[in-house]
């Protein structure tokens, strides 16, 4: 065995050895008790991504809201209903009206996307928590966290 080896099995015999004394004491418990499964790392995956997905959608409905004010706001400036409009002015009036409704628009539809995913993602986690534990208790397997 070269040093590198023994370095390894140096680092690694620690945590297998606390693994098996872990299982070693979830075995010992008396039948009949049953602890829930430890999260997959794939469900926690999933959790995080679902809060995250939420903050985002949080702040896309936060820019909607704010870009729509504003173009409403700038709009109202430029153009009002008092004013006589130039042939400039008469030929940026639709695209300006345009740029009004789609940017708060593409907004909304991102937070809205964002939010499905969010909830989706913390769907998965809970149904896959809630077969994890379903299986483990159907087995009688006590978990081993």
């Amino acid at each position: 065995m070269t040093g590198f080896h023994k370095s390894i099995v140096r680092l690694t015999l620690p945590l297998f050895t606390q693994s098996i004394q872990k299982l070693r004491v979830a075995l010992r418990r008396p039948t009949g008790t049953w602890v829930p499964a430890p999260p997959r790392a794939g469900l926690v995956f999933a959790h995080r991504l679902g809060w995250s997905a939420l903050a985002v959608a949080l702040g896309l409905a936060i820019a909607g809201y704010a870009s729509q004010t504003f173009w409403s706001a700038l709009f109202a400036g430029l153009y009002s209903h008092n004013q006589a409009l130039s042939a400039d002015a008469q030929a940026l009036k639709p695209l300006t009206n345009i740029t009004m409704y789609s940017i708060p628009t593409l907004f909304y539809a991102g937070g809205f996307g964002a939010f499905g995913v969010g909830v989706a993602g913390l769907l998965v986690h809970d149904v896959g928590q809630w077969v994890d534990n379903w299986r483990a208790q159907r087995r009688g397997f006590p978990s081993c966290d």
